[in-house]
């Protein structure tokens, strides 16, 4: 005779090991190994996953190693100390580098002054102060070449014209300067850039009307002359003061 077959027990691992295998699946088992007619019971696979992946990603989580603030720590040392070597760098013999090309444009500024103070100023006068003037300017504005200019000033207006470049030393200046400062000091000096600008162009104006024979706007390049030079001299306070020099 043959011998009646128990149902199979399954644990709970078990049953969730079946679940898995389809989308819905039939869990099976036994009440105190008393024979009980199969009971169909449909479980969302979903459900099952979802406690799975909770149990499993706290198991990992407790797996991760710490945040390694190690690292952090020395990206922002480094960083620091860079910003450190940079702004030293800067201000190596007082600044010198950055501010020579400034000093250079204030002594051409001045001897330009003093063409135009000297007696009366005729097209020759006038001539000589406005090539003094264009040097001064570093590049920083655009005028139409003299045929006595240098092959020099001739490619910096190119470059300038079709903006291959930005040859203004001013400008280059400033922005380095201003670099590692806050976006209002950067603005501060942008403002300046632009007084500069356009006092020079204003003054290249009067001075190249002078150099054509029109006597009645000399006392406005000398006024406007002196305003570029108190822009300059303002622009070199500012660097100075931004360096710490």
């Amino acid at each position: 005779m043959l011998q009646q077959q128990r149902p199979l027990q399954y644990t709970s691992a078990r049953r969730s090991t079946i679940c898995l295998a389809s989308t819905r699946c039939t869990v099976h088992g036994t009440n105190g190994g008393s024979q009980q007619s199969q009971q169909q019971q449909q479980i969302d696979r979903r459900a099952v996953l979802s406690s799975i992946t909770s149990g499993c990603v706290l198991s990992v989580q407790g797996m991760l190693p710490a945040p390694a603030t190690a690292e952090v720590d020395l990206r922002k040392a480094v960083a620091n100390n860079f910003v450190d070597w940079w702004k030293s760098r800067r201000t190596l013999n007082g600044g010198a580098k950055l501010l020579n090309p400034i000093y250079v444009a204030q002594q051409r500024l001045q001897q330009a002054a003093e063409l135009l103070g000297n007696g009366s100023v005729n097209s020759d006068v006038a001539t000589e102060a406005l090539q003094l003037v264009r040097a001064s300017s570093l590049n920083c504005f655009m005028f139409e070449p003299l045929e006595s200019d240098t092959f020099e000033t001739k490619a910096s207006i190119m470059t300038q014209k079709y903006e291959l470049s930005d040859p203004c030393t001013f400008r280059i200046i400033l922005r380095n300067v201003t670099s590692l400062e806050p976006e209002a000091t950067q603005q501060v000096a942008k403002d300046k850039m632009d007084a500069l600008v356009l006092s020079y162009q204003r003054l290249d104006t009067y001075l190249d009307m002078a150099r054509e024979g029109n006597t009645e706007v000399i006392p406005k390049a000398k006024d406007e002359l002196k305003t570029t030079m108190l822009i300059a001299a303002d622009i070199e306070s500012f660097v100075k003061t931004t360096l710490g020099v």
